[in-house]
């Protein structure tokens, strides 16, 4: 999975391709475990159902967000010359 002009460093090279899937499904699993633990405890604090929805859209996009972040780091601590 060799591409010369991506904009992703996990394109780069098959082994940066094998370390983001595994990594990043293990980032995945866990920001699902937080999101689901979250998503049970918003309820108590906040009665308004749009806020609620709002709270939880917010959360999803942050984690993807902060998800994507910690994977291309990761990356780049694991091939730094790369």
């Amino acid at each position: 999975m060799t591409s010369n002009n991506s904009n992703f460093t996990y394109m780069k090279t098959q082994e940066r391709w094998d370390f983001a899937q595994k990594y990043s499904s293990t980032q995945m699993i866990i920001t699902a475990l937080k999101l689901v633990v979250l998503s049970m405890i918003l309820p108590w604090f906040n009665s308004n159902f749009k806020t609620y929805l709002f709270l939880q859209i917010a959360l999803i996009i942050a984690a993807l967000a902060f998800m994507f972040y910690k994977v291309e780091k990761a990356i780049k601590i694991n091939f730094p010359t790369e």
